[in-house]
């Protein structure tokens, strides 16, 4: 689904990804480890034409969207959950989804609630509250559940556990793993909390001072400990 060849990323004079290759396969979950500072975050911004992309190629289905602007890269599937508070904390819940459903008739409309409402059940329950008033779980499913309303073959998540609690931590992850499953969608996580992402995991990818240093299986990763790498840099 997603090739990536010989990529390489500034910012300003600083070089952050120094010639990464990858290959994700479809309706599959793909976790990106490495230390602080390792590019995981840039190579997501990369794909999704957020930082300037100095050399190499990336493919989505065959298709070369290196440097493709991103209202393209929505229309072609590919969608971004960034880091942090992303909502507009001004509108309600349902104000918010439907930011993420772009031009789509009336009809394509209510069918991309159903199925946002499907997973996150408490955003029904909620559509009419702002924003602001959610808890910080609820946030996240917010972000998520604007992304699902573009319909996306490819998402990408950057660190979705970032300041939850164990248990929404693992509530965020089963979801992830849920999207993959019901609707065939291929995730991308960037994540520090191993444990618990390494379990819904199809593949993962150790990068490294802006390589890939590593990929495999979870349970390849495991047993080779190359994971302490993730950790020591």
């Amino acid at each position: 689904m997603l090739k990536i060849e010989n990529l390489k990323t500034n910012y300003g004079d600083l070089e952050v990804l120094k010639g990464v290759s990858l290959e994700i396969a479809p309706k599959s979950v793909n976790i990106l480890m490495g230390p602080n500072g390792a590019g995981k975050t840039t190579l997501l911004k990369s794909i999704f034409n957020l930082v300037d992309v100095t050399q190499g190629r990336i493919y989505f289905n065959g298709q070369d969207i290196t440097g493709m602007p991103t209202h393209r890269l929505l229309s072609f599937g590919i969608s971004y959950v960034p880091q942090g508070k992303i909502n507009f904390d001004s509108l309600t819940v349902e104000e918010n989804l439907l930011i993420g459903a772009g031009k789509k008739s009336r009809e394509e409309v209510e069918r991309s609630f159903e199925r946002v409402y499907g997973i996150f059940p408490i955003l029904r329950e909620k559509r009419n509250d702002y924003a602001y008033n959610l808890s910080g779980g609820q946030q996240q499913q917010l972000a998520i559940g604007r992304v699902l309303m573009q319909d996306p073959r490819l998402i990408l998540f950057d660190e979705p556990s970032l300041g939850l609690s164990p248990k929404l931590v693992r509530e965020v992850f089963h979801t992830i793993k849920d999207i993959k499953d019901r609707f065939g969608v291929t995730c991308i996580v960037v994540e520090h909390n191993l444990k618990s992402v390494l379990k819904i995991a199809d593949y993962g990818f150790i990068l490294i001072n802006g390589l890939i240093s590593y990929h495999g299986t979870p349970d390849d990763i495991i047993s080779s400990g190359e994971i302490k790498k993730v950790f020591t840099g």
